[in-house]
């Protein structure tokens, strides 16, 4: 069984466990190596943009995170944007992304006032632009350097 929650600071040395099992995906980025630092920035992040930093649990057992804020992306109520999902390697091609991504967006558009949906993805990263596209995600533009911009 798949479930979402909100992080908890007791989830913190499984969500590292996370990021270290997820380097091939960091390694596509400026940095490469997970550190309990980089796991603490992307928290802070979250709260910093109003993020909401979920686990994603199989079994249980934390296999992966999935971090978006809800609403107000960008300065615009109508705008949210899902900002990191990283599935642990072992349960990758399960299905857990999809539906993960699925609960969040059900979570963003209970809120009637949004209108898109963004994600930003790396251009490097094909196997996630694939996934994206497979839920309805269109590229509409490249923003930063090796970095895609879609939306839903």
């Amino acid at each position: 069984m798949i479930s979402i929650r909100l992080y908890s600071d007791k989830d913190k040395n499984s969500v590292y466990s996370v990021y270290k099992d997820c380097e091939d995906f960091l390694s596509l980025g400026p940095v490469s190596i997970a550190s309990m630092k980089m796991v603490e920035e992307d928290l802070l992040g979250s709260r910093e943009n109003n993020g909401t930093f979920c686990v994603i649990e199989y079994d249980n057992k934390i296999v992966g995170i999935i971090d978006y804020i809800p609403f107000g992306y960008e300065g615009n109520p109508e705008n949210a944007f899902l900002s990191l999902i990283m599935i642990a390697k072992d349960y990758r091609s399960k299905g857990i992304g999809d539906i993960a991504v699925a609960e969040v967006e059900k979570i963003i558009t209970e809120n009637k006032t949004i209108k898109m949906i963004f994600s930003g993805v790396q251009t490097n990263n094909e196997r996630a632009i694939s996934f994206w596209i497979k839920h309805g995600y269109k590229i509409i533009r490249a923003c930063l350097k090796n970095s895609t911009r879609m939306s839903f």
